[in-house]
């Protein structure tokens, strides 16, 4: 039960952290530093004489051939930019013990550790090539001699400029150096260095091969032409850091940027890499984050799955399994984030969209003030006189009732539908029946007056006439009209036609509720 425990706990933890470090992952790739928008911005200059100190410029032209780096085993590396030493050591690891076929000849020499691990796990120890020294027992007397490195010239030269070596950065990817073509050093020499192909290999003497060592090495061929960008600072190429904007997310997430880079070919070459290298490089950020979301919300899922179902709101997420429910939550959720950290990175882009809407809504406001003038003129020619704000709310139910009541009386659905309008507009109950009543007398004074369809119209008016069409108002016209065979599409036709003009051109109805029949009329027609 314990160990069951320690697997959801651990499960947990797993999630929770896959989860974070992928939103920290996707806020700083849409909010970080962009060099190829620095390098953009830079002056292109021609000469160094005329240029004041401390401006960021882009400096065209060939590269010093003479360019070396010394090597610590190697004597030195001609025509590179900056090169990488990798190395391996042949050490003992750690791997968990399955107990499969192959692993007895581990027991016997006594390869296998007895002591079970946090989860019950028991582990055998292997030799075999690592980038690091593990740190353990079997190790001690193991002693490594070459380690990984970043090497760099003591200062590079494109031209007349030369260029400090601190902080400098390079556009291009690493190739493998053959060994073959490199000399050894003293220092390489005496250690007893070899080649072994494709590997320079240092071998320690002893039978089972531990703490033999290779090393390998990778550079950046320096180009013919290249381009600098950076600050000039008495005479001299060297970097400009860039402070972060003021802001609590961005002193969390946003790394200060440094403009202090050699790209190979001229100014349009380099930035047009730039640009490509920046852009592979923001979209495989963001699906390796995006994949990383997901995979920590899958984990999450398979922690919670089991109270998941007794969550009515939730329980489809258990039911629809657990891939789908992680593509359903992370994807979303991913998106979300990068749109929300590209515009806080992007200000003058938030600045367009909140202008945008605001012309929308402005737009909108102004179509809906010009329809409702309209209407008010109008019906201010139809009523002789300007129709103050309650006349036209106690104009608007007359109307509603007497379509009520012009088909068949008012029914309770109808009632109810009325009722409620009148509580929206907080009438008491002898308003409410003295406003019936009028509906009724008008109703009966004019049956051969206006049809049916001139009363919607004018209702729909009355009602868009205070500049909006509140929704009990919306739904008390349709269920009023549905009595009169007028569906709903029917019913939004005519108002935006009515937002169009004040004509008030009404469709036929689409659809009319069919009289019952009458079984003895039926019959009578039969016999004749």
């Amino acid at each position: 039960m314990a160990r069951i425990e320690m697997k959801r706990l651990l499960r947990l933890l797993t999630g929770t952290v896959l989860v974070l470090l992928a939103l920290i992952i996707l806020w700083r790739n849409e909010t970080r530093f962009n060099l190829y928008r620095a390098a953009a911005a830079t002056s292109e200059v021609a000469s160094l004489d005329a240029v004041s100190s401390g401006s960021l410029i882009s400096w065209t032209g060939p590269m010093d051939p003479g360019l070396t780096i010394p090597g610590e085993f190697i004597d030195r590396f001609n025509g590179f930019l900056a090169v990488s030493r990798k190395t391996d050591i042949y050490c003992w690891r750690r791997k968990t013990y399955s107990g499969r076929r192959g692993t007895i000849w581990d027991v016997w020499h006594g390869r296998v550790e007895r002591k079970r691990g946090l989860l019950g796990r028991r582990y055998v120890w292997r030799l075999g090539w690592s980038t690091k020294l593990n740190n353990n027992r079997r190790n001690q007397e193991i002693e490594r001699r070459c380690k990984p490195k970043e090497m760099l010239a003591a200062e590079y030269r494109i031209g007349a400029l030369p260029i400090e070596s601190r902080s400098i950065q390079f556009s291009g990817s690493h190739q493998a150096i053959n060994p073959r073509s490199l000399r050894l050093s003293e220092t390489g020499s005496q250690l007893g260095m070899a080649v072994r192909m494709p590997v320079f290999y240092l071998s320690k003497g002893e039978q089972d091969r531990a703490g033999d060592e290779r090393v390998r090495y990778t550079g950046i061929v320096a180009p013919r032409v290249a381009t600098y960008f950076g600050k000039l600072q008495a005479g001299r190429g060297v970097a400009h850091r860039f402070e972060p904007p003021a802001g609590l997310l961005y002193q969390i997430f946003a790394d200060p940027g440094t403009l202090h880079l050699i790209v190979a070919g001229d100014r349009a070459t380099a930035l047009a890499s730039l640009r490509l290298n920046g852009q592979m490089q923001t979209w495989t950020t963001r699906g390796l984050g995006t994949a990383l979301f997901v995979l920590g919300v899958y984990v999450l899922i398979g922690w919670m799955t089991g109270f998941l179902f007794h969550l009515p709101t939730l329980r489809w997420v258990a039911e629809s399994g657990r891939f789908v429910s992680a593509l359903v939550i992370g994807l979303p959720v991913a998106i979300l984030v990068m749109a929300a950290a590209y515009l806080i990175a992007h200000p003058w882009l938030l600045v367009v969209i909140a202008i945008g809407i605001a012309a929308a809504i402005g737009r909108l406001w102004w179509r809906a003030r010009s329809s409702q003038q309209a209407l008010q003129r109008d019906l201010t020619r139809q009523y002789g006189h300007p129709l103050e704000a309650g006349e036209l709310k106690d104009l608007e139910f007359l109307q509603l009732a007497q379509l009520a009541i012009s088909h068949e009386g008012i029914h309770q659905d109808e009632s109810k539908v009325m009722r409620k309008w009148a509580k929206k507009h907080r009438w008491n109950q002898e308003k409410y029946d003295s406003m019936i009543a009028r509906a009724r007398d008008k109703h009966d004074k004019a049956r051969s007056a206006p049809p049916s369809e001139t009363q919607l119209c004018n209702l729909i008016r009355l009602a868009m006439a205070d500049g909006t069409l509140a929704i009990h108002e919306m739904q008390s016209i349709l269920k009023v009209s549905e009595q009169l065979g007028y569906d709903r599409r029917t019913i939004e036709t005519i108002v935006k036609r009515l937002q169009r003009s004040t004509t008030g051109i009404i469709p036929r109805p689409t659809k009319k509720r069919r009289r019952p029949r009458n079984p003895l009329a039926s019959a009578a027609r039969r016999k004749k």
